[in-house]
């Protein structure tokens, strides 16, 4: 029997091993982007920490908590709980294969969306490519109210980056 590829990125959604889309180069820029917008936010931002959702185990691109680095370095956290996230952000990795992007697209925008909502995780960012500037992306905010999430903010990347945008408070 040969080994289990623990680099392969995956989710546990219903009980079953979920196999992601692999992250390209415009993913990962994206990423770093917005754990580097998060982190002047929160505490403390990072990516690709498990996130235990309801009975799913989820992966956000990037979490925002308000436990610092050393808290949860001394604590011993490996993964979070729903209730430590402040914002869950998903970055939506296209495939070429249309079936697996839109899987993909309608796993960010449906499946997590609502998974999230019911978590009560307070803010949800979905993080799409940009038609206009492959270097940039739109990002879309959104917060939780009455259980759902509402749009509050709908922008560029660029202009969350260079400050020009502001992020709604809660």
């Amino acid at each position: 029997m040969s080994k289990i590829d623990l680099e392969v990125p995956f989710e546990i959604s219903d009980g079953k091993l979920e196999i992601m889309t692999p992250r390209g180069i415009w993913h990962q820029s994206a990423t770093h982007r917005i754990q580097h917008v998060l982190g002047t936010q929160y505490p403390y931002a990072t990516g690709d920490v498990p996130v235990t959702v309801g009975e799913n185990g989820r992966r956000p691109d990037v979490v925002a908590v308000l436990q610092t680095e050393d808290e949860l370095l001394r604590q011993r956290v490996e993964s979070f709980d729903a209730e430590m996230v402040q914002v869950a952000v998903e970055v939506i990795s296209h495939d070429k294969d249309k079936w697996q992007d839109k899987k993909s697209v309608d796993r960010d925008r449906e499946v997590k969306f609502n998974e999230y909502a019911t978590a009560g995780i307070p803010e949800y960012w979905i993080v799409d490519r940009d038609p206009e500037d492959p270097t940039d992306a739109l990002v879309e905010v959104y917060h939780l109210r009455d259980g759902r999430y509402a749009p509050v903010l709908l922008t560029k990347l660029s202009q969350l980056t260079s400050g020009t945008t502001e992020l709604p408070r809660r």
